[in-house]
């Protein structure tokens, strides 16, 4: 970022323009930035960098302003006409009120605000410019690689992570004999959740419920579970949670199964 002025402006754009301003594109259609196939202006639009490195931010960080310089070098003049994203978090708010129109020669600054709000993790933004020349093939392909962090809990009563349901704990101990664990947990995400378990992997009799069934964001539940392992043999066993947003191998509870308490 070059001024505070470019930063404020892109900001205030990021808060009072319209949301459509930018497509998501559906994910079947991903596999199109990896080959992707270019429009005849490819070759009339000279960016400086196509791929930017973000800097660090958390959930907390306002949106940030992206620049990536450009120019039109060919003889002739070159219509920006949409954007497709593979995020919502990211918008281009020039292109907001419309197409964007370049004279031969002419140099700009396209200006991307990543929002990190809601989006902890490390990523791939994509982004497709397309031209007048074609609605079906882009001309420029332009990423962002970010990592995001959590956002702060002052408390750090919830330290374990799963999408955006946190734990007080993600695993504990059980005996033969039939137990029942309380595991509180808080939804640290901006969605309500609704929290479900898959037990196929766990080899005992397993009940599995949340207190409140659905937890509104920033509120405090806790999830309870009825355990009867019997003669299982020991090990440890994963209960995949389901509702939390994350994925399998990174929303589970591991309960260890020994012989005895």
């Amino acid at each position: 970022m070059r001024k505070s002025g470019t930063i404020a402006f892109c900001l205030l754009l990021c808060c009072t323009l319209l949301p459509a301003q930018i497509r998501l594109v559906p994910s079947e259609k991903l596999r199109e930035f990896d080959s992707p196939v270019l429009c005849a202006d490819s070759s009339a639009l000279l960016f400086e960098r196509r791929v930017l490195d973000a800097p660090a931010m958390s959930e907390d960080s306002d949106p940030l302003c992206l620049e990536f310089p450009f120019r039109n070098v060919s003889d002739r003049e070159i219509l920006i006409t949409r954007a497709v994203s593979s995020c919502s978090c990211v918008r281009l708010p020039q292109l907001a009120g419309g197409g964007m129109l370049l004279s031969p020669g002419q140099e700009m600054v396209l200006m991307a605000v990543y929002d990190p709000s809601g989006h902890p993790g490390r990523f791939r933004r994509r982004i497709s410019l397309y031209t007048s020349a074609s609605d079906e093939h882009p001309a420029v392909l332009l990423t962002i690689n970010a990592e995001v962090a959590w956002k702060s809990d002052p408390e750090g009563e919830y330290p374990f992570r799963c999408g955006s349901l946190r734990l007080r704990r993600d695993s504990f101990e059980v005996g033969p004999d039939a137990e029942t664990v309380h595991i509180p947990c808080m939804n640290a995400g901006n969605q309500p959740l609704t929290i479900t378990a898959e037990s196929a992997f766990v080899p005992f009799s397993l009940s599995f419920r949340c207190s409140p069934e659905t937890i509104a964001p920033g509120q405090e539940a806790m999830l309870i579970l009825e355990t009867k392992a019997g003669d299982c043999p020991s090990g440890t066993y994963p209960l995949i949670l389901k509702g939390s947003g994350a994925r399998p191998s990174e929303s589970r509870i591991m309960i260890k199964k020994s012989s005895e308490k």
